[in-house]
């Protein structure tokens, strides 16, 4: 899709949104989409010039209304480590300069590796992590365990042994390391209260460092430039840094005058879309290209079974692909055509379904008396007949008030489950908080 489109259609989805009642603050892409957002960033300011306002910052407007957009975190931190393996850094530290080298990292790698397994200062770090030939340049996880404390740390204190064991200009890549490693958990805090150690690794509030840090590390980036025998620049992940920093600075002031007590920065990246669209095409058989109505589909059925999942209540969806979501509905759809034959059978069958529906919705929500009420009676009648004979003991399966019967209009068992929740929900709120 082009890049005037891309922006076209995201206008579109965020008026769309508004329209439901939902506040977009933010948007999140990597930054092979960065044209997209800079022509939606330029429409906005030529507009706002138009009617006499001014315009300096890295945000677009939709219906009146200021979006802060930001290139994901942990792609930016993929970028500063893959700049990092062809070219030097040179950068500005604690008014100081310095330069830092990968080839510092491998010296230390090789140093740690020469030792026996069992005294390692850095088991965690393998040929994937620091062979240029042999880096997995897409996975995050091994770029934050090069940019650890822990590496700074192994590595001054070999500069420091007073032996060359290291060469003394590592010192300006431990510093490096460093500040990397707090530019990282600035941004992917995910916990109100630190954990080892890490102070910028938790929730922004009014009274942590971030904000403070933020500051520094804006000048810290705008001092960096990678080097090699013949040229010198600033990669675009380096400037896109800036830019996200500078739009969390203004969306942290956003939301506390919106009454936010803390921002959890690490929701600001794509990982929980991406886990969305990895269950998306993993419905059924591998589905890489899903049509608008596939997607549909898929959606709709993550949605059910996460509804009837025990892991609903803050489960990454990932957790539901072992058996396939639609393993779980197979009950629902097991029926032979011999069993349909006839419409009082399927009035019959539908209604026995809706049951076992209503059961595991009131199992789910918690034995709502609320629920119990409108979703089921305890009238018996011929309606109810193969429910009365696949009873183990009287009054053990439940039967459906005739509102909740399955109905001809609708396309499918999920259609009617998702039609009686909607339903549900204007009579009970413990529905909507589910």
């Amino acid at each position: 899709m082009k890049n005037i489109e891309i922006a076209k259609n995201l206008k579109i989805i965020i008026r769309l949104l508004q329209e439901i009642g939902l506040k977009v603050a933010a948007t999140v892409c990597d930054q092979y989409n960065k044209a997209s957002i800079q022509s939606l960033v330029r429409e906005s300011k030529e507009e706002r010039q138009r009617n006499g306002y001014s315009h300096e910052t890295f945000t677009f407007y939709v219906n009146d209304e200021e979006i802060f957009p930001f290139f994901d975190f942990p792609h930016l931190l993929k970028g500063l480590r893959n700049n990092m393996l062809n070219y030097d850094v040179k950068f500005r530290w604690k008014n100081e300069e310095e330069i830092a080298m990968w080839d510092h990292i491998e010296q230390l790698y090789d140093l740690d590796c020469s030792v026996d397994a069992d005294f390692r200062m850095l088991p965690k770090l393998t040929d994937a992590h620091i062979k240029r030939d042999h880096i997995k340049k897409m996975k995050v996880k091994n770029a934050a365990q090069v940019f650890s404390h822990k590496v700074q740390s192994s590595m001054r204190a070999l500069v420091h042994h007073g032996r060359d064991v290291l060469p003394k200009a590592a010192i300006g890549t431990a510093n490096f390391i460093l500040f990397v490693d707090k530019l990282f958990d600035s941004v992917n805090g995910s916990c109100i209260e630190p954990k080892d150690g890490k102070i910028l690794r938790r929730a922004t509030t009014a009274k942590t460092e971030h904000m403070l840090f933020w500051d520094e590390a804006i000048k810290v980036l705008q001092s960096i430039k990678f080097f090699g025998r013949k040229k010198e620049f600033v990669p675009p992940t380096v400037t896109n840094w800036i830019l996200s920093l500078r739009n969390l600075k203004l969306l942290w002031a956003y939301l506390q005058s919106e009454g936010f007590q803390f921002l959890l920065t690490r929701n600001v990246n794509q990982d929980p879309l991406e886990n969305f669209f990895s269950c998306i095409r993993n419905q059924g058989a591998r589905n890489v290209n899903p049509s608008c109505n596939n997607f549909t589909a898929s959606f709709k059925t993550l949605i059910l079974n996460n509804f009837m999942s025990t892991h609903s209540a803050g489960a990454n969806c990932e957790e539901d692909e072992s058996d396939g979501a639609l393993q779980r509905l197979k009950i629902f759809l097991d029926v032979s055509p011999s069993e349909t034959a006839s419409r009082d059978e399927t009035l019959q069958l539908h209604g026995y379904l809706a049951g076992y529906m209503s059961k595991k919705m009131l199992k789910a929500i918690g034995q709502c008396a609320t629920c119990r009420k409108v979703l089921i009676t305890d009238v018996d009648s011929d309606e109810y007949t193969i429910i009365k004979y696949r009873e183990y003991k009287p009054n053990a399966l439940l039967r459906p008030r005739t509102k909740y019967r399955i109905r001809e209009r609708q396309s499918s068992l999920l259609d009617a489950w998702l039609e009686w929740l909607q339903e549900l929900s204007s009579a009970c709120s413990r529905v909507t908080h589910l």
